[in-house]
């Protein structure tokens, strides 16, 4: 499955960083199921499999050559697949091609041998140790523990047979644990929900973007998965932590707590993007796609900025000022945060750059609240920012307290509708400074 490596290692940082938890891949499976392998295997004559084999063998031919000129020794060590071992378990759709395999194995060893590479094959050294199944786990293709030490054993006395003197571990040496789930590559499965399970994964999508949800939406279907795309309203602020959670979910987030206290971990693409890049290339974050725009800007574009670089340096590169910045943000025009001059250098969580003109800048006067309540029916969480104002203005800690004050997402809804251009979210932000 593309992508695996980068969701499953995701997840795991996940529930280590942010968490807290221990992290033990959950088998997601009845007792005694077999996990059968996603991948096709593709029918192939035994003239094709001969050409894929001296193809592969005259690349560990060479290989071979190298070591033994430099006075090493190679071996070639091939394990069989789980789906060898459970083939009478697997369901009738799914055809384990043990017989097309069993030939292929014949004809690669065949064709190593004929370029004098040492083939140490583990499924005969499994087969002569007796009953090979438990050496392998029924939850995934690979060997588990005790296979993994039988396969030291064997690598360690073919190299002492061949005249090293090379110390090996017994048993006696070894503690072997058994953990709840000591099983290798599952928890994956959760996470593309393969399986039947509690938990569910959403992709949530505006549906002003309808070409986004239905391919995204088509390739979970293909892939087989339980993955849900949901189409959401396209309005601010859906993207928000709180709304969205509620938007897909229905869940509500009480106040001072966060997703993971209901059960929803929520990243956005960004992440995703950036931490499947990592997992590709073990490259950290050390850029931002960053958007540039306002009046001040010639050129406003979406532009890759390394994390350090100065605004006046990402400026110029959008084709420097139209006339006087009069004001710089970071973020974006509702939840931007005033810049003191184009010297300060983007952060790892900066993702916008706004540059006003004189008229851009430019703040309406405030005028006495007409109690409308258009800020009311405005806030995404339901709160009374008209109250609230009145609160702070009286520094009455009970009145801001009481009306949860501090669920305020400060998104800038209930200023931008107020006809009284009144400075809503910034009595919150003091009225929240005042309950604390």
């Amino acid at each position: 499955i593309p992508g695996r490596t980068a969701l499953l290692k995701a997840d795991t940082r996940v529930q280590m960083d942010i968490l807290d938890r221990p992290v033990v891949n959950d088998v997601v499976m009845e007792a005694g199921d077999v996990l059968v392998p996603f991948q096709e295997y593709a029918e192939q004559t035994d003239a094709e499999y001969a050409e894929a084999a001296v193809r592969i063998a005259d690349g560990f031919g060479k290989l071979n050559a190298h070591i033994e000129a430099n006075g090493g020794v190679f071996r070639y060590v091939g394990f069989l697949e789980q789906r060898f071992y459970f083939a009478d378990r697997y369901p009738d759709y799914l055809d384990s091609h043990e017989t097309e395999s069993a030939a292929a194995d014949a004809i690669f060893a065949q064709a190593l041998a004929d370029r004098g590479v040492s083939f140490l094959d583990m499924g005969a050294v499994y087969e002569a140790q007796g009953n090979p199944a438990e050496y392998y786990s029924t939850v995934d293709h690979h060997y588990n523990y005790y296979g993994a030490y039988a396969a030291y054993r064997a690598i360690l006395d073919d190299l002492n047979a061949a005249g090293f003197d090379l110390p090996v571990l017994t048993e006696a040496d070894i503690d072997f644990v058994e953990l709840p789930n000591p099983y290798i590559g599952t928890r994956n499965r959760k996470l593309y929900n393969l399986w039947p399970n509690d938990e569910k994964a959403v992709i949530g999508i505006e549906n002003n973007k309808p070409k986004a949800i239905e391919k995204i939406r088509a390739e979970a279907e293909k892939r087989g998965t339980r993955l849900t795309v949901r189409d959401l309203k396209a309005r601010y602020p859906q993207g928000a932590e709180k709304v969205i959670v509620y938007e897909s979910t229905g869940r509500v987030i009480p106040e001072g707590k966060l997703p993971s206290d209901v059960g929803v971990i929520v990243m956005n693409v960004g992440t995703v993007i950036k931490l499947a890049h990592y997992v590709q290339t073990g490259i950290p974050l050390i850029s931002r796609l960053v958007t540039v725009d306002g009046g001040a800007v010639k050129e406003p574009k979406n532009v890759w900025v390394p994390i350090g670089t100065k605004i006046e340096d990402i400026v110029n590169f959008c084709g420097g000022y139209n006339g006087e910045p009069a004001e710089i943000l970071f973020g974006g025009p509702m939840m931007g945060v005033s810049c003191k001059d184009d010297q300060a250098s983007i952060l790892k969580n900066n993702n916008g750059i706004l540059v006003f003109n004189e008229k851009e800048a430019k703040m309406a006067a405030e005028t006495a609240c007409i109690r409308c309540g258009r800020c009311m029916h405005a806030c995404p969480v339901g709160l009374n920012p008209a109250g609230l104002d009145r609160a702070c203005h009286a520094e009455d800690r009970e009145a801001l307290q009481k009306p949860k004050v501090n669920i305020c997402m400060e998104c800038g809804c209930c200023a931008y509708v107020c006809p009284a251009k009144r400075h809503l979210v910034a009595y919150n932000q003091m009225g929240k400074q005042m309950i604390k």
